[in-house]
């Protein structure tokens, strides 16, 4: 599960609340472009499982799987953002239960 629309509601609050910033990030459209990166300007680009197989074994060149994708592009704009990851997985995943050994 990856939760898009606070994603994008928390870009588009951060975009607009500076003048520069919305002189370049104007509209959704291109602020998507951010994690979008190689699909064309539009309302509704593709999603990321297009480009990126949702799981390792349907790999098949080097781009990353589709965890790898998220990992690489959320890690990556909140550091750029100094945004505090802190370790706290469940802050985007849910709490893994614990499997019991029978």
């Amino acid at each position: 599960f990856f939760p898009h629309k606070k994603m994008v509601d928390a870009l588009s609050a951060a975009a607009f609340e500076n003048s520069l910033a919305r002189a370049f990030h104007g509209s959704e459209e291109v602020l998507c472009q951010g994690c979008h990166h190689n699909a064309p300007v539009s309302e509704k680009p593709a999603p990321c499982v297009r480009c990126h197989p949702a799981s390792r074994s349907q790999k098949s060149d080097a781009r990353p799987d589709l965890m790898g994708a998220y990992h690489l592009q959320c890690m990556a704009c909140h550091t750029a953002m100094e945004v505090e990851l802190d370790g706290e997985c469940a802050a985007c995943h849910a709490p893994l239960t614990a499997v019991s050994s029978q």
